[in-house]
């Protein structure tokens, strides 16, 4: 254990210059760089004063928890560290003072002289002290680097991770963050910077006098402690589980790999927050935009609202986007015509498959027209593949049902049918999106590139879908980050990081620690796909796993049996009607297997009085309605209490799976579906069970 970690001269390994936004490579100082205390120009007794004055105006938010520090070395003795520590509900805050300090564009001037890389060197001393605060669980975004510019006020800037805040307006802008971490984090908070910094000085709690300026002239005004208060406290509270992570989860924010890493792990095991955080982490520490994306589309508007809570400061530079909406866009603004109309593209697919020879190979038992459908959309055009040879020659990951070559030949020719059919309507598939873009891509790659690409359920997506985002980033440091768990696979098909060119050799993390489930709820999972095999993203084989470790303990889930569909709303109802009696209604979703299941479980909720709020209209506020929608929908998503209608009784027992190998496969596929439903919920579990 380092005492003075984060005092030393290392620069933030991960800061690339503002004035270099085109390029990703680390900032690296020599030992010749001048050290923080330079970036506040003027006279020792100036500053010090300056120092004072910030000090007794911060003591303001010790009635609302925060406690201030101060180093007592001079600043000429003093290398890389803060003038002031902050820590309380609103986070860690790092503070430098300066004096006349101008932004221009990416650039900060005192006088004449050029200070932008002694201002950014703070951003050094935070990316040590998050180094150091993440043993006891601290989210890196909760260190915050500002340099007070003295005598000003309405001053608020962003030069890379650093903010410049007037010192008029410092309270309100600490006040803002409202509160972030309950008082048993900041009481571990503080005991580690006791550790790591044994000489820092506890501020007198007295009341705040009003600043004086060092130089005698007079103050723009006053600060208004009152009014700084009442923002902090009408501020929107952010749940504790968003500013504190598990150590090992705030670590891995932060850890940096030498090209594309993956993050995978069971369900429940905070794969998405450390992804979220990740996204802020990387926004703040490199120029450009970084892109969050999936194939869930309710997840990146879900996503893009705790983005708000959590990371106020870099949540315009994170673009959070469905794979198909974000395809889209670049086609629209590229020119290129699409129109796509699954409606009408299953029927094309229909007549295709309608024409088909009495003695054509697709006509077996085992298969019908849904399963071949399928081959198209996800192994075919989810592969990108463009000939016959390349077909004929595949690993059909993730299908059961062997194929022969003249049956694949002649699902050739019937795709081939279907696309002359799609051409001859004018409409495109759902999958055509990905294959268009990735071509617009290759004809002229975007003109800003993305800083880092991180892709949450990335077992969800095709390999054409994968193959597009790795190309927007290729294989820089911490340009790709793929998350996932291939035990929760909701699509059929699948492929394999070798199908997509995509290396993580030595940059795989397993997190093994389920939050988000009690025991009870995490077991009924468990035996739901217990020895089930799926092929991994590594091409190896795993089998359903239990996390290594549960935190939770809860009720049992409760399975209800029904005769009817009118008999399981009706049970349905009751149990909705206890939940929200207990919890309120915004935790609670009722999750289905179809949309026309989850348009009848919203029908009858509404009849009976209740409020409902469809998935697809969800954006992750608050709002007392029961959350209705489907299964893959509710994907990277979370509720207090899940009721899950409609489960067919065969999927919760342990009986032998089915003999055809395509029934198998759509056997498999339900029970990784109802899988994922059951751990959707943190605190209490209800199936109707048919």
């Amino acid at each position: 254990m380092a005492s003075t970690a984060f005092l030393s001269t290392d620069r933030h390994r991960h800061l690339a210059p503002l004035r270099a936004c085109s390029s990703t490579a680390p900032r690296v100082a020599s030992t010749a760089d001048a050290p923080v205390a330079a970036a506040v120009p003027g006279p020792d007794a100036g500053r010090e004063g300056a120092r004072e004055s910030v000090a007794r105006s911060l003591v303001a938010l010790a009635s609302v928890g925060h406690h201030v520090f101060r180093d007592p070395r001079p600043p000429r003795d003093r290398r890389h560290h803060a003038a002031l520590v902050l820590v309380g509900p609103g986070g860690v805050f790092l503070l430098d003072v300066a004096e006349d300090l101008q932004v221009e564009g990416d650039q900060v001037l005192h006088g004449d002289r050029d200070v932008t890389d002694d201002v950014l060197a703070l951003a050094d001393v935070a990316y040590r002290a998050e180094g150091e605060l993440v043993e006891v669980g601290l989210a890196p975004g909760e260190v915050r680097p500002v340099v007070v510019v003295t005598d000003a006020r309405g001053v608020d800037r962003r030069i890379g991770p650093v903010r410049l805040v007037g010192e008029a307006d410092l309270l309100r802008h600490v006040a803002s963050y409202g509160s972030r971490l309950p008082a048993v984090e900041v009481e571990l908070v503080l005991a580690r910077l006791r550790e790591m910094l044994p000489d820092l000085v506890p501020v007198v709690l007295e009341l705040p006098e009003v600043p004086t300026p060092h130089d005698g002239r007079t103050h723009p005004s006053t600060l208004d402690v009152d009014e700084a208060l009442v923002a902090g406290a009408a501020a929107r509270p952010v749940e504790s589980w968003m500013a504190v992570l598990d150590p090992a989860q705030a670590a891995l924010v932060r850890r940096s790999f030498n090209g594309p890493c993956r993050i995978r792990g069971g369900a429940g095991t905070g794969k998405t927050l450390v992804g979220l955080h990740r996204a802020a982490y990387l926004a703040r520490s490199r120029p450009g935009t970084v892109l969050v994306t999936s194939l869930v589309q309710t997840l990146p508007d879900v996503l893009r609202h705790q983005l708000a809570a959590l990371a106020p400061d870099v949540a315009d530079r994170v673009q959070l986007v469905c794979v198909q909406e974000w395809a889209r866009r670049l086609l629209a603004a590229r020119g290129v015509r699409v129109a796509v109309d699954e409606s009408i593209a299953r029927i094309a697919f229909d007549d295709a498959f309608a024409a088909l020879a009495p003695d054509n190979p697709l006509h077996v038992p085992d298969c019908g027209p849904g399963y071949w459908r399928v081959e198209i959309s996800k192994v075919i055009k989810g592969r990108g593949i463009t000939d016959l040879a390349g077909y004929l020659d595949i690993a059909r990951t993730g299908r059961r049902y062997p194929m022969s070559r003249d049956q694949r030949a002649a699902l050739w020719e019937l795709y081939r049918a279907y696309e002359r059919r799609l051409g001859a309507l004018g409409v495109h598939d759902a999958d055509d999106l990905v294959l268009m873009a990735a071509d617009e891509l290759r004809r002229r790659p975007l003109d800003v590139p993305y800083s880092a690409v991180i892709v949450d359920e990335v077992q969800d997506l095709t390999a054409a879908g994968v193959r597009l985002l790795h190309g927007l980033v290729g294989d820089v440091r911490d340009g790709l980050t793929l998350i996932g768990d291939v035990q929760q696979a909701v699509y059929p098909g699948g492929w394999t990081l070798a199908d997509v060119g995509v290396s993580v050799a030595g940059r795989g993390v397993v997190l093994t620690t389920n939050y988000r489930n009690t025991a009870q709820i995490l077991d009924l999972a468990h035996r739901v796909v217990a020895g089930d095999e799926v092929t991994d993203l590594d091409g190896g084989v795993v089998s359903g796993e239990r996390p290594e470790q549960v935190r939770r303990n809860g009720a049992e889930p409760v399975l209800e049996r029904c005769g009817s569909r009118r008999e399981q709303h009706v049970a349905m109802i009751a149990r909705a009607r206890t939940v929200a009696r207990d919890a309120g209604t915004a935790g609670v979703a009722v999750l289905c297997a179809t949309n026309g299941a989850a348009v009848h479980a919203a029908d009858a909720l509404r009849a009976a009085g209740l409020s409902v709020l469809l998935l697809t209209d969800y954006d992750g506020t608050q709002v007392a309605a029961v959350k209705v929608g489907t299964i893959k929908r509710a994907k990277g998503l979370e509720f207090s209490h899940v009721l899950l209608p409609d489960v067919c009784a065969e999927l919760l027992e342990r009986g032998d799976p089915p003999a055809g190998a395509a029934d198998r496969e759509r056997w498999e596929l339900q029970r990784r579906e109802l899988h994922s439903a059951i751990t959707r919920a943190r605190d209490g579990l209800w199936l109707g069970v048919a």
